[in-house]
């Protein structure tokens, strides 16, 4: 299946915009189905770096170690929920927009099933992500903007 894909000019600088994105604790803030979460040590953010990240699908909240996988500032970082029957991969582009001060950004979702996880792709988390990535895109974008 195709990577569910959305995209949003964020008036805020590439360098800016990717810090803010990739901040675990930043999360919940403005991803819609994030309900917590938490640095598992105290490394800065970059590969490797690790989370635990509680999530609302439905009506559940499911708890799992997200990692950042992929991690060229200020451009591109891939962030990978790992564990358990589903492995969902979230990649994100900055490109610089306007006269640099601004930034389009693109945010790719995709879902890899294990087991009853090839059940849950199609029915629960592209369902999901399809209605949660426009929320998460315009709330990132609101929040940045407040920022300045």
């Amino acid at each position: 299946m195709k990577p569910i894909r959305q995209s949003i000019e964020v008036a805020r600088r590439p360098e800016d915009v990717f810090s803010y994105a990739t901040d675990f604790a930043r999360f919940p803030e403005w991803q819609v189905g994030a309900v917590t979460a938490s640095p598992i040590s105290d490394s800065p953010a970059g590969p490797g770096a690790r989370a635990a990240v509680t999530r609302r699908v439905g009506p559940g909240r499911f708890a799992r170690t997200e990692v950042i996988s992929r991690y060229h500032p200020p451009r591109t970082w891939t962030v990978e929920g790992v564990g358990g029957p589903l492995t969902a991969h979230a990649h994100g582009t900055i490109e610089p927009a306007g006269d640099g001060a601004e930034s389009r950004v693109t945010i790719d979702v995709d879902f890899e099933g294990h087991g009853i996880g090839r059940f849950l792709i199609p029915s629960v988390a592209r369902f999901a992500a399809r209605r949660q990535l426009p929320r998460n895109l315009q709330n990132l974008k609101r929040v940045l903007e407040q920022l300045r």
